[in-house]
């Protein structure tokens, strides 16, 4: 059966579609190695945990308003200064910030499994520490600080 014109673009389309949803296996090596992770790939990944006590100017987020975060690898969407920051604890007690506008076209940024924050627009993905991991978001998203204290979880609402 002969080969189209039109199947091999389509064939073409969907590879290149598929390159772009995998995530890339590159590591970000500037991050803090205070605490360790092992990652999906199997190799230790520092994590941006915050262990600083809140500011007074920082934002309370309420446990009970915000179940979802009680859970590791839990998160939420929230307002901090008016621009929508993800929020999510990555490891017990352990909590990041992240903008969730991507650096590439400003999509929502998307908390997923193994501590990975997906743009699902392009396929942009960055780290825990908001570096990018891949994809083609030119640099990484501006973080937060955030700690928990009791029942509540604070963020700082200037991005770090």
């Amino acid at each position: 059966m002969p080969t189209t014109r039109r199947d091999m673009l389509w064939g073409a389309c969907c590879a290149l579609i598929s390159a772009c949803a995998r995530p890339s296996n590159k590591q970000h090596t500037g991050a803090d190695s205070t605490d360790t992770a092992t990652a999906d790939s199997g190799t230790a990944e520092a994590l941006p945990c915050s262990t600083d006590a809140p500011g007074s100017d920082w934002i309370p987020l309420p446990l009970a308003d915000h179940p979802t975060l009680a859970e590791v690898y839990g998160s939420a969407v929230v307002s901090v200064s008016g621009r929508p920051v993800v929020v999510a604890q990555i490891d017990k007690d352990c909590y990041v910030a992240l903008d969730q506008r991507c650096t590439h076209e400003g999509c929502a940024i998307e908390h997923r499994d193994n501590n990975r924050f997906v743009c699902p627009c392009h396929g942009a993905l960055f780290g825990p520490d908001g570096a990018v991991l891949g994809g083609p978001a030119p640099r990484p998203v501006d973080t937060h600080a955030v700690v928990r204290v009791g029942e509540t979880v604070w963020i700082s609402p200037t991005p770090t």
